[in-house]
Protein backbone atom coordinates (compact mmCIF):
# COMPACT_ATOMS: atom_id res chain seq x y z
CA UNK A 1 0.00 0.00 0.00
CA UNK A 2 1.38 3.39 -0.94
CA UNK A 3 1.93 6.06 1.70
CA UNK A 4 -1.05 8.19 0.64
CA UNK A 5 -3.36 5.17 0.86
CA UNK A 6 -1.99 4.25 4.27
CA UNK A 7 -2.58 7.79 5.54
CA UNK A 8 -6.18 7.70 4.32
CA UNK A 9 -6.71 4.33 6.02
CA UNK A 10 -5.35 5.62 9.33
CA UNK A 11 -7.52 8.73 9.25
CA UNK A 12 -10.61 6.67 8.59
CA UNK A 13 -10.09 4.98 11.97
CA UNK A 14 -10.13 8.32 13.85
CA UNK A 15 -13.84 9.08 14.18
CA UNK A 16 -13.71 11.28 17.28
CA UNK A 17 -11.58 14.23 18.32
CA UNK A 18 -9.69 14.11 21.61
CA UNK A 19 -12.17 16.60 23.06
CA UNK A 20 -15.06 14.37 21.92
CA UNK A 21 -13.55 11.43 23.79
CA UNK A 22 -13.11 13.44 26.98
CA UNK A 23 -16.64 14.86 26.79
CA UNK A 24 -18.12 11.40 26.20
CA UNK A 25 -16.18 10.04 29.18
CA UNK A 26 -17.49 12.84 31.39
CA UNK A 27 -21.04 12.15 30.17
CA UNK A 28 -20.75 8.43 30.93
CA UNK A 29 -19.43 9.06 34.43
CA UNK A 30 -22.14 11.65 35.12
CA UNK A 31 -24.93 9.37 33.90
CA UNK A 32 -23.64 6.37 35.88
CA UNK A 33 -22.91 7.82 39.33
CA UNK A 34 -22.77 4.39 41.00
CA UNK A 35 -19.01 4.39 40.50
CA UNK A 36 -18.59 7.16 43.10
CA UNK A 37 -20.00 5.12 45.95
CA UNK A 38 -18.23 1.99 44.74
CA UNK A 39 -14.79 3.63 44.59
CA UNK A 40 -15.41 5.35 47.93
CA UNK A 41 -15.97 1.89 49.44
CA UNK A 42 -12.81 0.62 47.73
CA UNK A 43 -10.83 3.52 49.19
CA UNK A 44 -12.16 2.95 52.71
CA UNK A 45 -11.40 -0.78 52.57
CA UNK A 46 -7.89 -0.18 51.22
CA UNK A 47 -7.18 2.38 53.95
CA UNK A 48 -8.58 0.09 56.66
CA UNK A 49 -6.48 -2.85 55.44
CA UNK A 50 -3.48 -0.88 54.22
CA UNK A 51 -1.20 -1.38 57.22
CA UNK A 52 -1.83 -5.12 57.34
CA UNK A 53 -1.49 -5.50 53.57
CA UNK A 54 1.76 -3.52 53.42
CA UNK A 55 3.19 -5.44 56.36
CA UNK A 56 2.32 -8.80 54.79
CA UNK A 57 3.88 -7.76 51.48
CA UNK A 58 7.24 -7.59 53.26
CA UNK A 59 7.04 -11.12 54.69
CA UNK A 60 8.49 -12.67 51.52
CA UNK A 61 11.05 -11.75 48.89
CA UNK A 62 11.40 -12.50 45.20
CA UNK A 63 14.39 -12.40 42.90
CA UNK A 64 14.21 -10.95 39.43
CA UNK A 65 12.85 -11.67 36.89
CA UNK A 66 9.88 -12.45 39.16
CA UNK A 67 7.69 -9.59 40.35
CA UNK A 68 4.71 -9.14 42.60
CA UNK A 69 1.53 -7.37 41.51
CA UNK A 70 -1.33 -6.14 43.62
CA UNK A 71 -4.82 -4.93 42.73
CA UNK A 72 -7.72 -3.03 44.24
CA UNK A 73 -9.56 -6.32 44.72
CA UNK A 74 -6.66 -7.89 46.61
CA UNK A 75 -5.77 -4.82 48.67
CA UNK A 76 -9.34 -4.13 49.82
CA UNK A 77 -9.91 -7.72 50.95
CA UNK A 78 -10.79 -7.50 54.64
CA UNK A 79 -10.22 -11.18 55.36
CA UNK A 80 -7.39 -12.34 57.59
CA UNK A 81 -5.37 -13.44 54.53
CA UNK A 82 -3.52 -11.10 52.16
CA UNK A 83 -3.12 -12.17 48.53
CA UNK A 84 -0.53 -11.20 45.90
CA UNK A 85 0.00 -12.13 42.26
CA UNK A 86 3.42 -13.54 41.26
CA UNK A 87 4.31 -12.79 37.65
CA UNK A 88 6.99 -13.54 35.09
CA UNK A 89 7.17 -11.21 32.06
CA UNK A 90 3.82 -9.80 33.09
CA UNK A 91 2.16 -13.23 33.14
CA UNK A 92 0.64 -14.65 36.31
CA UNK A 93 2.50 -17.79 37.39
CA UNK A 94 1.32 -18.16 40.97
CA UNK A 95 -0.57 -16.67 43.90
CA UNK A 96 1.05 -15.80 47.21
CA UNK A 97 -1.01 -15.70 50.40
CA UNK A 98 -0.04 -14.53 53.87
CA UNK A 99 -2.39 -15.57 56.68
CA UNK A 100 -3.01 -13.87 60.02
CA UNK A 101 -0.16 -15.84 61.61
CA UNK A 102 2.28 -14.62 58.94
CA UNK A 103 2.50 -17.98 57.18
CA UNK A 104 3.38 -17.49 53.49
CA UNK A 105 2.01 -19.95 50.94
CA UNK A 106 2.57 -20.26 47.20
CA UNK A 107 -0.35 -21.59 45.16
CA UNK A 108 0.23 -22.71 41.56
CA UNK A 109 -2.53 -23.91 39.23
CA UNK A 110 -2.23 -26.84 36.81
CA UNK A 111 -2.13 -24.38 33.90
CA UNK A 112 0.67 -22.36 35.48
CA UNK A 113 2.68 -25.50 36.24
CA UNK A 114 2.25 -26.69 32.63
CA UNK A 115 3.60 -23.37 31.38
CA UNK A 116 6.67 -23.76 33.62
CA UNK A 117 7.22 -27.33 32.44
CA UNK A 118 6.97 -26.35 28.77
CA UNK A 119 9.24 -23.31 28.96
CA UNK A 120 11.54 -23.80 31.94
CA UNK A 121 12.10 -27.54 32.29
CA UNK A 122 9.96 -27.72 35.39
CA UNK A 123 9.50 -31.42 36.13
CA UNK A 124 5.75 -31.54 36.72
CA UNK A 125 2.60 -30.21 35.06
CA UNK A 126 0.47 -30.41 38.19
CA UNK A 127 -0.33 -27.46 40.40
CA UNK A 128 0.31 -27.33 44.14
CA UNK A 129 -0.12 -25.31 47.30
CA UNK A 130 2.92 -25.25 49.57
CA UNK A 131 4.58 -23.13 52.23
CA UNK A 132 6.96 -20.53 50.82
CA UNK A 133 10.27 -22.11 51.90
CA UNK A 134 9.44 -25.72 51.10
CA UNK A 135 11.47 -27.48 48.43
CA UNK A 136 8.66 -27.66 45.89
CA UNK A 137 7.89 -23.94 46.16
CA UNK A 138 11.56 -22.95 46.04
CA UNK A 139 12.30 -25.16 43.03
CA UNK A 140 9.32 -23.75 41.15
CA UNK A 141 10.46 -20.15 41.68
CA UNK A 142 14.05 -20.99 40.80
CA UNK A 143 13.06 -22.29 37.36
CA UNK A 144 12.16 -18.74 36.29
CA UNK A 145 15.59 -17.38 37.14
CA UNK A 146 17.12 -19.18 34.16
CA UNK A 147 19.14 -16.66 32.17
CA UNK A 148 17.43 -16.75 28.82
CA UNK A 149 15.86 -14.02 26.76
CA UNK A 150 12.15 -13.68 27.40
CA UNK A 151 11.84 -13.09 23.67
CA UNK A 152 12.83 -16.74 23.18
CA UNK A 153 10.27 -17.89 25.75
CA UNK A 154 6.63 -18.52 24.99
CA UNK A 155 4.95 -15.38 26.25
CA UNK A 156 1.18 -15.18 26.14
CA UNK A 157 1.29 -11.41 25.63
CA UNK A 158 4.26 -9.41 24.37
CA UNK A 159 2.45 -6.29 25.52
CA UNK A 160 2.33 -7.61 29.09
CA UNK A 161 6.03 -8.50 28.86
CA UNK A 162 6.92 -4.96 27.79
CA UNK A 163 4.59 -3.55 30.42
CA UNK A 164 6.41 -5.50 33.13
CA UNK A 165 9.77 -4.39 31.73
CA UNK A 166 8.63 -0.76 31.80
CA UNK A 167 7.38 -0.97 35.38
CA UNK A 168 10.71 -2.41 36.50
CA UNK A 169 12.63 0.20 34.50
CA UNK A 170 10.60 3.15 35.80
CA UNK A 171 10.97 1.80 39.36
CA UNK A 172 14.74 2.27 39.28
CA UNK A 173 15.90 5.10 41.50
CA UNK A 174 18.91 6.67 39.81
CA UNK A 175 21.04 6.65 36.68
CA UNK A 176 23.59 4.59 38.63
CA UNK A 177 21.11 1.71 38.32
CA UNK A 178 20.99 2.30 34.57
CA UNK A 179 17.71 4.23 34.70
CA UNK A 180 16.89 5.36 31.18
CA UNK A 181 14.24 7.95 32.07
CA UNK A 182 14.54 10.00 35.24
CA UNK A 183 11.78 11.71 37.22
CA UNK A 184 9.23 8.96 36.78
CA UNK A 185 8.12 6.31 39.29
CA UNK A 186 5.24 3.82 38.99
CA UNK A 187 2.47 4.17 41.55
CA UNK A 188 2.29 1.13 43.83
CA UNK A 189 -0.30 -0.43 46.08
CA UNK A 190 0.95 -2.17 49.19
CA UNK A 191 4.44 -1.52 47.87
CA UNK A 192 3.77 -3.65 44.76
CA UNK A 193 3.06 -2.92 41.10
CA UNK A 194 -0.60 -2.53 40.28
CA UNK A 195 -2.95 -1.26 37.60
CA UNK A 196 -5.77 1.04 38.61
CA UNK A 197 -9.04 -0.49 37.41
CA UNK A 198 -11.61 1.89 35.91
CA UNK A 199 -15.33 1.57 35.10
CA UNK A 200 -14.62 2.38 31.46
CA UNK A 201 -13.67 0.41 28.38
CA UNK A 202 -11.60 2.26 25.80
CA UNK A 203 -10.16 -0.64 23.81
CA UNK A 204 -12.23 -0.18 20.64
CA UNK A 205 -9.90 2.07 18.71
CA UNK A 206 -11.53 5.11 17.18
CA UNK A 207 -14.86 4.36 18.90
CA UNK A 208 -16.59 5.96 21.86
CA UNK A 209 -15.58 4.72 25.32
CA UNK A 210 -18.12 2.53 27.10
CA UNK A 211 -19.17 2.30 30.71
CA UNK A 212 -19.06 -0.95 32.68
CA UNK A 213 -19.87 -1.54 36.33
CA UNK A 214 -17.99 -4.87 36.25
CA UNK A 215 -15.49 -5.23 33.41
CA UNK A 216 -13.91 -1.85 32.84
CA UNK A 217 -10.36 -1.43 31.58
CA UNK A 218 -7.30 -0.81 33.72
CA UNK A 219 -4.64 1.87 33.38
CA UNK A 220 -1.55 0.17 31.94
CA UNK A 221 0.91 2.24 33.96
CA UNK A 222 0.00 4.94 36.46
CA UNK A 223 3.10 6.92 37.36
CA UNK A 224 4.26 9.93 39.31
CA UNK A 225 6.23 12.36 37.16
CA UNK A 226 8.22 15.49 37.93
CA UNK A 227 8.40 18.26 35.35
CA UNK A 228 10.41 20.67 37.49
CA UNK A 229 13.97 20.57 38.78
CA UNK A 230 13.58 22.56 42.00
CA UNK A 231 10.37 21.01 43.35
CA UNK A 232 8.17 17.99 42.87
CA UNK A 233 4.88 18.95 41.30
CA UNK A 234 1.75 16.97 42.10
CA UNK A 235 1.33 15.29 38.75
CA UNK A 236 0.26 11.83 37.69
CA UNK A 237 0.86 10.31 34.26
CA UNK A 238 -1.72 7.91 32.84
CA UNK A 239 0.27 5.78 30.40
CA UNK A 240 -1.25 3.63 27.67
CA UNK A 241 1.28 1.13 26.34
CA UNK A 242 1.55 -0.66 22.99
CA UNK A 243 4.21 -3.15 21.92
CA UNK A 244 3.75 -2.14 18.27
CA UNK A 245 3.24 1.09 16.35
CA UNK A 246 0.95 0.36 13.42
CA UNK A 247 -1.99 2.00 11.61
CA UNK A 248 -4.49 -0.31 13.30
CA UNK A 249 -3.30 0.91 16.72
CA UNK A 250 -1.83 4.30 15.88
CA UNK A 251 -0.64 6.88 18.34
CA UNK A 252 -3.70 8.96 17.44
CA UNK A 253 -5.98 6.13 18.57
CA UNK A 254 -3.91 5.19 21.59
CA UNK A 255 -3.88 8.72 23.01
CA UNK A 256 -7.67 8.57 23.13
CA UNK A 257 -7.47 5.50 25.37
CA UNK A 258 -5.09 7.38 27.66
CA UNK A 259 -7.41 10.41 27.67
CA UNK A 260 -10.39 8.25 28.67
CA UNK A 261 -8.56 6.88 31.70
CA UNK A 262 -6.99 10.25 32.57
CA UNK A 263 -10.47 11.79 32.58
CA UNK A 264 -11.66 9.08 34.96
CA UNK A 265 -8.69 9.74 37.24
CA UNK A 266 -9.54 13.46 37.22
CA UNK A 267 -13.14 12.71 38.22
CA UNK A 268 -12.02 10.21 40.87
CA UNK A 269 -9.67 12.73 42.49
CA UNK A 270 -12.42 15.37 42.47
CA UNK A 271 -15.00 13.00 43.98
CA UNK A 272 -15.88 12.82 47.68
CA UNK A 273 -13.24 10.10 48.11
CA UNK A 274 -10.65 12.04 46.09
CA UNK A 275 -8.34 12.86 48.98
CA UNK A 276 -8.41 9.23 50.12
CA UNK A 277 -7.36 8.12 46.62
CA UNK A 278 -4.74 10.88 46.50
CA UNK A 279 -3.14 9.36 49.59
CA UNK A 280 -3.60 5.74 48.43
CA UNK A 281 -1.78 6.63 45.21
CA UNK A 282 1.20 7.90 47.18
CA UNK A 283 0.66 11.64 47.63
CA UNK A 284 0.61 13.64 50.85
CA UNK A 285 -1.51 16.64 51.89
CA UNK A 286 -4.66 17.11 49.78
CA UNK A 287 -5.56 17.13 46.10
CA UNK A 288 -4.39 20.52 44.77
CA UNK A 289 -6.94 23.09 43.61
CA UNK A 290 -5.25 23.24 40.21
CA UNK A 291 -4.75 19.65 39.12
CA UNK A 292 -2.67 18.59 36.10
CA UNK A 293 -2.67 15.05 34.67
CA UNK A 294 -0.49 13.77 31.83
CA UNK A 295 -2.08 11.38 29.31
CA UNK A 296 0.77 9.48 27.65
CA UNK A 297 1.17 7.00 24.83
CA UNK A 298 4.15 4.65 25.21
CA UNK A 299 5.05 2.72 22.08
CA UNK A 300 7.99 1.84 19.82
CA UNK A 301 9.00 4.21 17.07
CA UNK A 302 6.96 3.92 13.89
CA UNK A 303 5.17 5.85 11.22
CA UNK A 304 1.54 5.66 12.32
CA UNK A 305 -0.58 8.78 12.52
CA UNK A 306 0.14 10.99 15.52
CA UNK A 307 -2.82 12.64 17.21
CA UNK A 308 -3.27 16.12 18.62
CA UNK A 309 -1.23 16.95 21.71
CA UNK A 310 -3.20 20.08 22.58
CA UNK A 311 -4.01 20.35 26.27
CA UNK A 312 -7.61 19.83 27.35
CA UNK A 313 -9.13 21.81 30.21
CA UNK A 314 -11.92 20.39 32.32
CA UNK A 315 -13.22 23.69 33.64
CA UNK A 316 -15.84 22.27 36.02
CA UNK A 317 -13.18 20.16 37.71
CA UNK A 318 -10.35 22.70 37.45
CA UNK A 319 -8.22 20.00 35.82
CA UNK A 320 -5.90 20.22 32.82
CA UNK A 321 -4.98 17.09 30.87
CA UNK A 322 -1.74 17.24 28.87
CA UNK A 323 -1.40 14.65 26.08
CA UNK A 324 2.17 13.43 25.57
CA UNK A 325 4.12 10.98 23.44
CA UNK A 326 6.82 8.62 24.68
CA UNK A 327 8.56 6.42 22.10
CA UNK A 328 11.27 3.84 22.55
CA UNK A 329 13.93 2.24 20.38
CA UNK A 330 14.18 -1.56 20.74
CA UNK A 331 17.30 -3.62 21.32
CA UNK A 332 17.82 -7.13 19.90
CA UNK A 333 15.61 -8.64 22.63
CA UNK A 334 12.78 -6.21 21.94
CA UNK A 335 13.48 -4.17 25.06
CA UNK A 336 13.80 -0.36 25.04
CA UNK A 337 17.29 1.09 24.66
CA UNK A 338 16.28 4.74 25.06
CA UNK A 339 13.21 6.98 25.14
CA UNK A 340 12.21 10.08 23.24
CA UNK A 341 9.04 12.11 22.74
CA UNK A 342 7.32 15.07 24.32
CA UNK A 343 7.18 13.55 27.82
CA UNK A 344 10.92 12.90 27.73
CA UNK A 345 11.50 16.51 26.69
CA UNK A 346 9.40 17.98 29.51
CA UNK A 347 10.56 15.83 32.43
CA UNK A 348 13.16 17.43 34.66
CA UNK A 349 16.58 16.22 33.54
CA UNK A 350 18.04 15.73 37.02
CA UNK A 351 17.15 13.58 39.99
CA UNK A 352 14.82 10.59 39.95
Amino acid sequence: MRKTQTTILMKQHIKLSNRDVVEETLRLLKNNPEWKERYAKYAKAIKDNGEKYGSNSRKFQLKKPLYIYSSITKAKNDSSTSTFDMRFAGQSIGEITVNKKGLVTLKVSDQQASYAKENFDYDRAVGFSAEWHTQIASEYRSKFSIQKSTKETKIHSQEHRIENWMLAEFAKKTRKEGKLLCNIQPVRLGGKFFQLATPLSASNHGEKPKYSSQNGGGIDILARVNHTINRRDNRFAVIELKDENKPEESQAMTIQQALTYATFLACLLRSDSGNDWWHILGRSKEVPDDLIIDAVTLMPKGNSEEGSLEEIKLDELNVTIHPHTLYYEKDKNGNPMYFYGTLRETLANKGV
